[in-house]
This record gives C-alpha cells, structure tokens and sequence, in this order.
C-alpha cells in the first residue's frame, strides 16, 4: 500500500509539469477514488495503528480525533473527490479582469 501510494505521489509531481487533458486528470482522480474505496478496510486498519501510536506519544486528544479515519470519513473524502472530478477544469481559464490605476 505504501509503494503504492509514494507512486501515486511521484506521478502527481510529474503530471505537475505536464499540460494534463481534462479527462486524463478525471481519470487518475477517479482511479484514487476507487483505490481508496477498495482498500477502505486495509486504511482504516493502518489509522487505528496511527491512532494507538499517537495516544502513546501523548497527542493531544483533539488532534488524534481529527486524524481518525472511520467508514463516513472515507466515504465524505471519496464523495468530495467525485466533487472535484464533476467541476469545470479551472487550467488556462480566465474567471476575472479587472484593470489597476
């Protein structure tokens, strides 16, 4: 899983100095998507283990509960991906002029 993802993150920064297509972009997003979806348990798992090493080194309680991963927080991450996919690609769009005196 991490060899997977540090892939992943490789491929982004590539894909940074590259011109992307739209749909190419929509593509990896909802490759991710389905990615997180079907390893939903195995991240859940991990984060637990995240969690337990926290409290050991004495996090603080309101930090650890922000880092907690459970079914609706992977699933609100997952709808928020299929969000982005669904909106007009901002790259080499214009959305506002306006002149300085």
């Amino acid at each position: 899983m991490q060899k997977l993802l540090t892939d992943i993150g490789e491929k982004s920064k590539k894909a940074i100095n590259k011109r992307l297509s739209t749909k190419k972009k929509d593509k990896v997003l909802k490759d991710y998507r389905l990615l997180i979806l079907k390893n939903k348990k195995l991240i859940i798992n991990e984060n637990k283990k995240d969690i337990k090493n926290a409290s050991k080194k004495g996090i603080k309680n309101n930090l650890i509960q922000r880092l907690m991963l459970n079914d609706k927080k992977i699933v609100a991450i997952t709808n928020s991906i299929k969000k982005i996919i669904s909106l007009r690609d901002p790259i080499n769009v214009i959305l506002e002029k306006f002149v300085m005196f």
